[in-house]
């Protein structure tokens, strides 16, 4: 599988790296090791000592420094050998590849391609888990599926009233009438440079029982999701009191809320059959609804998610040879795939521009 480089992966919650402690990690079939140094900034390594090809995991930090533990050589955060046991030449070829990394709304960011590409400006207003306009508690799920399922999953929110029947459905019966409105409804679609923008707008609909309490039994429901490369989902729903939004000309309403909540998610591929999810979902701080119901409903929905879209990779891998018959709910999934053909184009245009140069130095 190709797998876009010049994007922002997460790769944890800031607060999962420990100051001292070496963390392993697989990013597109690649081994890392990430790790947060007694001067507090982390650092991202090829999980390879160049020497003998043991893994730096393996290894001890000093300070800063990463020491391999197998024949002793200590690498810097820049991935540059700084020390060989018993040999005082360094050659500048002994060295650990190193990954821009970023820590940003609570989180931590590797950059997969061309260092001198990594603009922190491309990492998406993710938000995290500390921002006050938001009561947010951060979660984590391992799959045995590539990363494009859930991500394909997260494009088309039509499946939620029927996987989601035990968590932001409420528990209610299966209902085909709410799920066509999920299928039919004509959401706007903006095309940004590196990904979708949809907003839905759904005027004196039935409310949702997670919800019920709060808002009431119908609602005017402005809901705004963004999606990015690689897999960055920001969502944010807000009720209104029926009729906000024709009072305001068919616009999002200027009308107090009575109710707002976001999510940030971030999908993550591993190898080609696993990947990483993660996911925070909450209410804003006026909610009687508390951060810790919401991470609870989200834990049960996710693990629905996760349920469906391992069995979905296990029919896949049996039938390789079979493909999906798309329909009108796939659109955005259509949308994102164009994007992300460009994307991998440019990749790759930019790596046989590298390959060009280096020959032509060669010869």
């Amino acid at each position: 599988m190709q797998y876009l480089r010049n994007c922002w992966y997460m790769v944890g919650w800031a607060k999962d790296f420990a100051v001292g402690e070496l963390a392993p990690l697989v990013l597109g079939n690649e081994r890392l090791v990430v790790y947060r140094g007694a001067s507090g900034l982390l650092a991202a390594l090829e999980d390879r000592c160049p020497h003998r090809l043991a893994p730096l995991s393996a290894g001890c930090l000093e300070h800063d420094n990463i020491r391999c533990l197998y024949h002793g050589l200590k690498f810097a955060p820049d991935g540059r050998c700084v020390q060989i046991p018993g040999q005082a030449a360094i050659p500048a070829t002994v060295a650990a590849r190193s990954f821009p990394i970023v820590e940003m709304h609570s989180a931590a960011w590797v950059w997969m391609g061309k260092k001198s590409n990594a603009d922190p400006a491309l990492i998406p207003d993710f938000v995290g888990i500390e921002h006050p306009d938001w009561q947010m508690l951060p979660g984590r799920m391992d799959y045995n599926a590539s990363y494009t399922l859930i991500n394909a999953n997260l494009l088309d929110l039509s499946h939620v009233p029927y996987v989601h029947r035990n968590s932001f459905g409420g528990g209610e019966e299966l209902n085909p009438e709410a799920g066509a409105a999920f299928t039919m409804a004509e959401p706007t679609i903006e095309t940004l440079d590196r990904g979708l923008r949809m907003t839905t707008v759904q005027k004196s609909t039935p409310t949702g029982a997670l919800f019920r309490n709060e808002v009431g039994p119908v609602t005017d429901m402005w809901t705004t999701n963004d999606f990015l490369v690689p897999g960055i989902f920001l969502l944010t729903m807000e009720f209104f009191a029926p009729g906000a939004i024709d009072r305001a000309g068919g616009q999002r309403p200027t009308e107090t809320p009575l109710h707002r909540n976001f999510s940030c998610q971030a999908v993550t591929p591993l190898t080609d059959r696993t990947s990483r999810y993660f996911y925070a979902f909450g209410p804003w701080p006026q909610s009687k609804m508390s951060a810790e119901t919401f991470a609870k409903i989200s834990e049960i929905a996710f693990a629905e998610d996760k349920a469906m879209i391992n069995a979905q990779q296990q029919v896949i891998d049996s039938a390789a040879a079979v493909r999906p018959k798309l329909l009108h709910m796939d659109k955005m999934n259509s949308k994102f795939d164009s994007i992300m053909r460009r994307l991998l184009a440019a990749d790759a245009a930019e790596d046989g521009a590298v390959a060009h140069s280096l020959t032509a130095a060669v010869e």
